[in-house]
């Protein structure tokens, strides 16, 4: 019942509050939620932030025990200056498994202090948090005796979606959002600046069904050497969930080293052209073939012995004499 109270008469304040805004203050406001809960849980790596359910009871048993009005004047001041708005990230798609886990990685390379300093612009909603003296020099978030606003980077958000957790990583980044607007747009930039030297894209028809369903099974039988367990194919309904699937698989985060990307990109590619050879010299065509009686009974005798047509008996003989003396290595040694 409290928590309906609380938000029905600091609504101007929650309104601006959704989940991602209560993960991020449960990530501010863990240590006093655990003195409140009388926990001593020791933060030690990452630990999995825990369902949304745990993260907003946890949240309003806070501020229940702590003074409202300055508590939630710091809430709502913490969200608009740490989670940056939707429109700023709308150029990520939300099942491109490719970016999101490459940003992800950008991030948790960036390092910004654990805590940070926040200027109050509006100082008539948050009056509560305004120095007491001085008034009239930038005001500074007081939760750590001046020094500014601490974010815990001791959680992470471990759901099937990884754009959600991609956007925990980003939102618990203590940086304003001038900086971390301009961190995504230089990561932006990088990502394009990647993605166009990449030939791989263009290689894999993401149209084509029997190319991608190939390229899955070639993944299978040749297993990549060193791949990271974050990068198991995961399952697709549409070839465009396929397409960018193959595309995680074979990012550079699955190898130790570029060239041996490239090398197991050129041996996929290379088999792809041999079967795309043979097949296209499966294609039946009439074709009459003069032989002598004394081979035709030969012909029937093998048809019979082997259970085949007589026609998949000099298709078979054709390609051992053709893989014997016309190819090298594999690679046909004439082209039409």
């Amino acid at each position: 019942m409290y928590i309906e109270e609380i938000q029905r008469k600091y609504k101007e304040y929650f309104k601006d509050i959704d989940d991602r805004g209560y993960e991020l203050l449960w990530t501010v406001f863990y240590y006093e939620i655990q003195k409140i809960k009388q926990e001593n849980n020791i933060i030690s790596g990452k630990n999995p932030l825990p369902p949304i359910d745990t993260i907003k009871a946890d949240y309003f048993l806070f501020l229940k025990n702590y003074n409202l009005d300055y508590y939630i004047q710091a809430s709502h001041l913490i969200v608009k200056n740490r989670i940056l708005p939707k429109e700023y990230i709308s150029w990520i798609p939300k099942t491109d498994y490719l970016i999101i886990f490459w940003l992800t990685k950008k991030l948790k390379l960036i390092f910004t202090p654990q805590k940070n300093h926040i200027k109050i612009e509006n100082k008539e909603i948050y009056s509560n948090i305004l120095p007491q003296e001085n008034t009239n020099a930038p005001a500074i978030f007081p939760l750590i005796a001046q020094n500014g606003v601490f974010i815990n980077q001791g959680f992470m958000k471990i759901t099937s979606s990884f754009y959600d957790n991609f956007i925990y990583e980003l939102d618990k980044l203590n940086l304003d959002l001038k900086e971390k607007n301009d961190l995504i747009e230089q990561l932006k930039s990088e990502w394009y600046k990647t993605k166009k030297n990449d030939t791989l894209e263009k290689w894999i028809d993401k149209k084509n069904t029997e190319q991608l369903n190939w390229i899955c099974e070639y993944l299978n039988k040749k297993e990549i050497q060193n791949t990271c367990l974050n990068l198991e194919l995961i399952g697709w309904k549409t070839n465009s969930d396929q397409y960018s699937s193959i595309l995680f698989k074979l990012s550079e985060f699955s190898f130790n080293h570029s060239d041996s990307r490239q090398l197991y990109i050129d041996k996929m590619k290379k088999s792809w052209a041999q079967k795309k050879f043979r097949d296209k010299g499966k294609t039946k065509k009439p074709h009459h073939l003069p032989l002598t009686k004394e081979s035709i009974r030969q012909l029937q005798q093998l048809s019979q012995l082997m259970n085949m047509k007589e026609q998949e008996i000099i298709e078979t003989l054709i390609e051992e004499k053709y893989q014997k003396e016309a190819t090298r290595g594999g690679i046909p040694v004439y082209e039409d």
